[in-house]
Order: structure tokens, then C-alpha cells, then sequence
């Protein structure tokens, strides 16, 4: 048996936080009854998670939160693709045009 890890009251099913971790009895299984630091983190995350600037400067795509790197690295491979598509096009285009 484990005991809440808010007011140490042992309970035989104890409940597992989602957003901590760490388990509590029925009055503390709520992460507003036991002040989840996890939850608060969560919402941190969550409320930054789809904010996406374009920066001018640096001709990219960033978040507020971090790097942006995914979202980079996305646009970039269908820049390149979409690049290599082109110069297939007129690689094709120049051959039948000479009639190689």
C-alpha cells in the first residue's frame, strides 16, 4: 500500500497523477487539490506549444519557446525537394529540346 504524497494517507488504490507522476489518496488525486507542479509546467508548455512567428531577418520560421527547429528542418527539406523537382524539370526540358 502507498501512501498520498500530499498528506501521507495510505490508500489501497491509490491514484497516479498524469502530470506528476507521483500518486495520492481521493482528497488530493485531483492536480488542483494537490498543487501539481507537473500540471503547471503542462500548461506552460501547452499555451507557447502553437505560437509560430516569421522572422524576417533570418528568412525562418521560429517559436516563442525555442529554436523552431522542426519546423525549420521541415520547410527546408520541401525547399530542397522542391528545388531538385525543378532542376529535374529543366533537365527534362533542355533533352527534348536538343533532341538528345
Amino acid at each position: 500500500m502507498v501512501g498520498c504524497s500530499k498528506c501521507g494517507k495510505v490508500e489501497t488504490l491509490p491514484f497516479t497523477c498524469k502530470f506528476c507522476g507521483n500518486e495520492f489518496c481521493t482528497k488530493h488525486r485531483l492536480p488542483e487539490d494537490h498543487d501539481c507542479v507537473g500540471l503547471a509546467m503542462y500548461k506552460e508548455r501547452a499555451g507557447r506549444s502553437m505560437e509560430y512567428f516569421y522572422n524576417a531577418d533570418e528568412g525562418e520560421i521560429t517559436t516563442t519557446h525555442g529554436s523552431g527547429s522542426r519546423l525549420r528542418t521541415i520547410l527546408s527539406d520541401r525547399v530542397v525537394i522542391g528545388s531538385l523537382l525543378v532542376i529535374a524539370l529543366f533537365v527534362v526540358l533542355f533533352v527534348v529540346a536538343m533532341g538528345v
